[in-house]
């Protein structure tokens, strides 16, 4: 179907002239015989959506639910044991206060104490 569509002319495809169709492709023939057989064309000339897909959407639904073992072993299986099991190699010292944090993040003893001190100065504010 998808052939077709590929390898005909649209102008031609919409009239359903066979013999177009011959001098058009190769295998114009062979396919405008099987799709004016199947019936595919709908009354426009051109296939309906819902023939294209017809069976393809329900392909990709599961069909049971995945249960609790197998979600938690996605989840935390041996390939994650892995990533646990590895040093990290990212970690600096702050230059403000002198803690160790990830490259890239903030400082967590640095944040809490701006954290601790921002009511108060919110109140000098106002």
């Amino acid at each position: 179907m998808v052939a077709a569509l590929l390898c005909l002319n649209i102008e031609h495809y919409h009239t359903r002239n066979v013999s177009a169709l011959q001098q058009q492709c190769k295998y114009a023939s062979a396919l405008a015989v099987s799709i004016a057989n199947t019936g595919i064309l709908s009354k426009s000339g051109f296939p309906s959506i819902s023939e294209i897909l017809d069976g393809i959407l329900f392909a990709a639904v599961p069909k049971n639910r995945r249960s609790r073992e197998k979600r938690a072993k996605r989840r935390f299986g041996c390939h994650k044991v892995r990533e646990y099991m590895t040093p990290k190699t990212n970690i600096v010292v702050c230059l403000n206060c002198g803690h160790y944090h990830e490259s890239h993040t903030l400082c967590g003893h640095c944040y809490d104490k701006v954290k601790n001190q921002t009511p108060s100065n919110r109140e000098n504010l106002l």
